[in-house]
């Protein structure tokens, strides 16, 4: 898992592989459940600040999950992004 720290907007996120591979909900829902809680093993937040998002845009993200939370907790060896650099930017590639 490759961690990226906002710097400017205090979010700690990573990127996971493609989103909802399958139609079964039980397995989405396992999914969710396992991206959210590698995000609480390294961030030492609560589950419920968790949020995810797909990237729709294109780049070379598009169509990939990413956790997300809002934390000053930064882990060892995650990359920091600084100067005007977001979440949003990184993903984005704007």
């Amino acid at each position: 898992m490759d961690l990226c720290y906002s710097v400017r907007e205090r979010i700690l996120f990573y990127v996971a592989s493609h989103a909802d591979n399958t139609h079964h909900v039980e397995q989405i829902i396992q999914d969710l459940t396992e991206g959210a809680n590698k995000l609480v093993e390294v961030s030492f937040e609560d589950k419920e600040n968790i949020s995810t998002f797909v990237v729709t845009h294109s780049g070379p993200y598009k169509g990939r999950r990413v956790f997300w939370v809002r934390t000053d907790n930064i882990p060892e060896n995650t990359k920091k992004l600084t100067g005007s650099y977001t979440m949003e930017k990184w993903l984005y590639g704007d």
